[in-house]
């Protein structure tokens, strides 16, 4: 077998101990919506989905996603604050709270964030 191979086989090994691990530590919850679907899909690809943890998966997938008047929803109670916090990231890594017409704009985003935390 070539050594790409080896490496490959253990990197894939290791990613779905991960997975499996981070089922178990928050009850098939995971830390994320888009977490808790790439490990369903994981799983479902190892162990079939007669297997306990993509049925406890497809049960907590509910907490997370749902169908709204304007079509499929995902999310969580707390992602707004990660997105804000994202965003705010993001123009601060891009200088955008220098240019003079922006900074007020920055500071409302920063302030917000600062009280939310």
């Amino acid at each position: 077998m070539h050594i790409a191979s080896l490496y490959r086989r253990a990197g894939l090994e290791r990613a779905y101990q991960l997975v499996v691990m981070e089922d178990e530590n928050t009850g098939y919850q995971t830390l994320a919506p888009v977490s808790n679907m790439f490990n369903l899909i994981a799983r479902f690809h190892v162990e079939g989905s007669d297997c306990f943890s993509y049925k406890e998966h497809m049960l907590k997938r509910q907490d997370f996603m749902w169908i709204g008047p304007e079509g499929v929803m995902c999310g969580t109670n707390g992602s707004q604050l990660w997105d804000a916090a994202f965003t705010t990231q993001a123009m601060l890594e891009t200088g955008w709270q220098k240019r003079k017409r922006m900074r007020k704009r920055w500071l409302r985003h920063w302030n917000g964030l600062i009280r939310r935390r």
